[in-house]
């Protein structure tokens, strides 16, 4: 159902209280803002802001044997219950109102359908992209609200249908037809329960067909148009429809009434069914199965084939955001093979993905690839590093962990133990056998001390990368020798709070902080669970307010600092080496924590989402409000706002909003804005990233400039990289885009976006750039710009031009390989750099 009140279906109006049987009814719908199970007493809310106006898929099954009961939202488990006195489903359904409450479910409903028996999660899955026919095995009842017809012109279209389509089989298996009332002879119209005791009229008004729900209807295409020819005692029959129409279909035919030489009818009807696969492009390999780790870019090879006597002109349809083809849209030459390069996004978030690529040629017919991907996340730091000092004492945990009030039987998922300086003093991984169904957690905790420690748990989701706080059912702390749960196993829950881990690297980071955690009002609070160094530095890149760490303490203008964290805000932290440390809290909900108020020039922002996003979607809020010349960046990578005609997009380095990422954001309005981040739970989102920050890299200094280049005077390779430095000191980098450097070379010219960097750096240093080839230098320019903090020099349509001379010229300078300029040539023996070539002085 969606959100958008347009009408009101199987609602009781009156409530469900005054009913004499509400003992004996299970209700499914809102109450306020929740949606809601309730059943004889018992009740459970379905986890989830279901008020969104869009389309939702609801599932409930029920096993009896194992005295269970699931409900899935959009084919995700949301909810488990015991199916007992209290839970238990009987007599009668109402959608649409629940117990206590007297909200109708209002918006549009695409389907219902009861089954006999708790269908698995693949029928689930199905059942939510595609209607059923009516006759599948189990189905009692099927509301599908609508109905294939033909119009005037012949073409199917969905009209609505207001009755059930439970079909009833006779003994043979086929589909049972009403009578006539008069003949008695069997009619066209199939023998179905008519669920609806209101008049046709009364309930077509509550159905609204002008908006359609997200599932492919079932469609059996019959009386196609045909031709054939008959010859001895054989005949042709051409099929006269459009070849896509056909394609990968079985086609039933059915030949009756053909005449033998004497005028003989033939005794019975002939029938043959055919699959159709007429498909000239075919796949090699129509499916892949790949497993790669976060924050690596993989490259595969899709290679297919024409077998037809003529060239085809393919075009790959439905290919995800992250994956990016080397092309979309070519000639394949008859009798030949062809391949196309994806490679993954490095910036995918964790999590499984399961995509179907279209190969169709230009008839329309189309070869599906089957994409089943998983993003593996590296598990963290604290497995295999308890320490051996902690070893002389030990205690033993039997448990079982509930994330989402549902089991976790993942054996891949690691639970760990922890102090309050955040040490490790145990972990194990879920325990499950298959076989007997049997899942358990059996953790050894050690410790120094023989009793008295206060712990803290937390779990490692491999299907994430997410760590979720856990917390057991029974408050203890650390005994020696002590055995828990052995009659009744510890209940450790998860899912409302979690951890973001930030792994700082050595020099100035970006981060932000997207909990809502007490820790957050207090910086010296915040961040006391790991060792500072002196002189490390905390800045807001809002107000330039910066914190140092010296003698323990977070320190301002003399005085501990009591300034308080906010997750609307960005923050540069330096660390004289690397470290990582964590913060646990909840998930940001309010919509007012997610609102960021931008004022005219560079802002300071935080980023709240739980996943990583692209530019285009975390932003979206902020399309109407963004100018040309609106800039986002992180510490490395940027995005330029352009329009080209009404149509507006992000164009850059910066292709995802991360978090755990710190970023500035340029309004060139001369107005405020504001805008607010999209939101997902946590156990919603597929293939959300666990704060995984692998990809961050730290920069010498704090401020950085954006350049939009073109590289002249020099034919690039792929895989060059285009360096920037300044005294001597790399302060930016970026790889050479392959379309870009093809376009070097006079390839693909009218197609590559310009080189994205960004330049960290202080004061007004003098900017020069140069060319790496595998790890050496084989190019460098003169002095290209000067250094100002925030500048953004060029644009993707206007980007600065980079000269590297091709020969020497009076005014040419010296540098090592190291970028560091020289003021005269060299006397020593060495490599150098003059003019933009390799000179060796011997």
């Amino acid at each position: 159902t969606d959100a958008s009140g347009r009408s009101t279906l199987l609602s009781n109006g009156n409530g469900l209280k005054d009913g004499s049987d509400s003992k004996n009814r299970f209700n499914i719908g809102l109450d306020g803002d929740k949606l809601m199970y309730r059943s004889n007493g018992f009740e459970s809310e379905v986890a989830g802001d279901w008020s969104d106006n869009q389309w939702h898929h609801y599932a409930m099954t029920v096993n009896r044997a194992r005295n269970v009961g699931n409900i899935y939202v959009d084919t995700e488990l949301r909810t488990t219950f015991e199916v007992d006195s209290l839970g238990g489903m009987s007599g009668k359904a109402f959608i649409g109102a629940t117990e206590g409450g007297n909200t109708p479910l209002k918006g549009n409903m695409d389907e219902l359908l009861l089954f006999g028996q708790a269908l698995p999660q693949t029928l689930i899955e199905t059942y939510a992209t595609k209607s059923p026919n009516g006759d599948e095995k189990g189905l009692l009842t099927y509301l599908g609200f609508d109905s294939q017809e033909r119009n005037e012109k012949n073409e199917i279209v969905m009209a609505p249908y207001v009755y059930s389509k439970k079909l009833y089989l006779d003994a043979d298996g086929n589909v049972r037809y009403q009578r006539d009332p008069v003949t008695n002879e069997p009619t066209s119209i199939p023998a179905r329960d008519y669920m609806f005791t209101d008049d046709v009229e009364r309930i077509v008004a509550h159905i609204d067909a002008t908006m359609a729900a997200p599932v492919v209807p079932y469609e059996e295409v019959t009386n196609l148009n045909f031709s054939f020819i008959g010859r001895g005692n054989q005949i042709m029959v051409e099929i006269d429809e459009p070849a896509a129409k056909l394609n990968h279909r079985n086609l039933y035919v059915m030949v009756r009434d053909v005449e033998d030489r004497n005028g003989n009818t033939m005794a019975s009807p002939q029938t043959a069914c055919y699959f159709v696969n007429n498909s000239s492009l075919q796949w090699l390999v129509n499916k892949l199965d790949a497993t790669i780790k976060y924050g690596t870019e993989e490259k595969c090879e899709l290679p297919f084939y024409n077998n037809n006597a003529s060239a085809h002109t393919y075009t790959i349809e439905n290919c995800p955001r992250w994956l990016t083809l080397d092309t979309y849209t070519d000639v394949v030459a008859p009798q030949m093979m062809d391949c196309i390069t994806a490679m993954v996004s490095k910036d995918l978030n964790i999590g499984t993905y399961n995509e179907i690529l279209y190969l169709t040629d230009e008839e329309g017919i189309t070869e599906p690839f089957y994409l089943n991907l998983t993003v593996e996340g590296e598990q963290p730091d604290w497995v295999n590093s308890v320490s051996g000092e902690l070893l002389e004492n030990s205690m033993s945990i039997s448990g079982q962990v509930y994330l989402y009030d549902e089991l976790d039987i993942d054996t891949r998922d690691i639970v760990g133990v922890f102090d309050s300086k955040n040490v490790c003093h145990g972990y194990a991984n879920i325990s499950h056998s298959a076989l007997t169904g049997e899942t358990g957690l059996f953790l050894t905790v050690y410790d120094n001390q023989a009793s008295g420690r206060k712990l803290n748990y937390r779990l490692w989701q491999y299907s994430t990368g997410r760590e979720l706080v856990l917390n057991p059912d029974q408050g203890f702390v650390f005994e020696r020798s002590a055995v828990l749960g052995t009659d009744t196993p510890v209940r450790f829950d998860g899912g409302e709070e979690f951890m973001q881990n930030f792994s700082l690297k050595k020099g100035w980071n970006w981060v932000s902080f997207n909990v809502n955690s007490y820790q957050l009002e207090n910086v010296n609070t915040l961040l006391s669970r790991m060792s500072w160094s002196e002189g490390d530095i905390l800045t807001d890149l809002s107000s330039d307010t910066t914190l140092v760490y010296k003698g323990g303490k977070w320190l301002a203008s003399g005085n501990t600092s009591e300034m308080a964290i906010s997750p609307k805000k960005a923050y540069a932290i330096k660390v004289q080496e690397d470290c990582s440390f964590p913060i646990g809290g909840r998930i940001i909900k309010e919509k007012d924590a997610r609102t960021i108020v931008l004022e005219p020039g560079w802002n300071g922002i935080g980023y709240t989402p739980m996943a990583n996003l692209s530019v285009e979607t975390a932003l979206s809020d902020y399309y109407d409000e963004a100018e040309p010349g609106d800039v986002i960046k992180s510490h490395t990578e940027f995005a330029y706002f352009t329009k080209t005609g009404s149509t507006g997009r992000w164009r850059g380095s910066l292709q995802y909003m991360k978090p755990g990422e710190g970023y500035m954001m340029l309004r060139k309005g001369t107005t405020g804005a504001s805008f607010t981040y999209p939101f997902f739970e946590m156990n919603s989102y597929f293939g959300t990233d666990g704060l995984n920050n692998a990809s961050r890299r730290a920069l010498p200094m704090r401020s950085t400039m954006s350049v939009s280049a073109a590289v002249a005077g020099i034919e690039l390779e792929e895989g060059d990289r285009l360096l920037a430095y300044a005294d001597g000191e790399v302060v930016g980098e970026a790889s050479v885009p392959s379309a870009y450097a093809a376009k070097t070379r006079g390839i693909a010219a009218d197609t590559a976006e310009p080189i994205y960097l960004n330049i960290a750096g202080n004061g007004s240093k003098a900017i020069w750039f140069a060319i790496e080839r595998g790890g050496e230098v084989v190019a460098s320019s003169g002095e290209v710009m000067t250094f100002r903090a925030n500048a953004v020099v060029g644009s993707p349509d206007e980007p600065i031009a980079i000269l590297f001379a091709d020969s020497a010229c009076e005014n040419a300078k010296w540098y090592t390989l190291s970028g560091l300029q020289l003021q005269r040539k060299p006397t020593e023996k060495g490599v150098y750099i003059y003019s933009g070539k390799k000179v060796i002085i011997k």
